[in-house]
């Protein structure tokens, strides 16, 4: 199954990775394993913040296939790719923001 992962021990939580250059975390007020949302003009989902100097400061990574927090919810219909047809998955505008924990 490529679509969707399935459950892991000791991870009860439905919750991506969005993966970060640090610097950039930093001066939004984000740390290693903060709670946080991801937006784009089209919608938002929440996702945990992971630190790696081998990003670049312009990007993040999100991984698909997360059943409640699903990066779907980033894109629309309306951008699609002319010659595949498919939504455009990459290249979005986003912005991430802090979250206060629920836990």
């Amino acid at each position: 199954l490529n679509s969707q992962h399935p459950p892991t021990a000791g991870n009860s939580h439905d919750v991506p990775v969005a993966v970060e250059h640090p610097d950039v975390a930093s001066r939004h007020g984000l740390v290693d394993g903060d709670s946080a949302v991801v937006e784009s003009p089209h919608g938002s989902m929440r996702a945990t913040v992971a630190c790696s100097a081998d990003m670049h400061p312009d990007s993040i990574s999100l991984s698909h296939g997360w059943s409640d927090a699903n990066v779907s919810l980033l894109t629309s219909e309306r951008d699609v790719d002319e010659l595949t047809g498919m939504v455009v998955q990459t290249a979005i505008g986003v912005v991430v923001r802090g979250v206060v924990d629920e836990r």
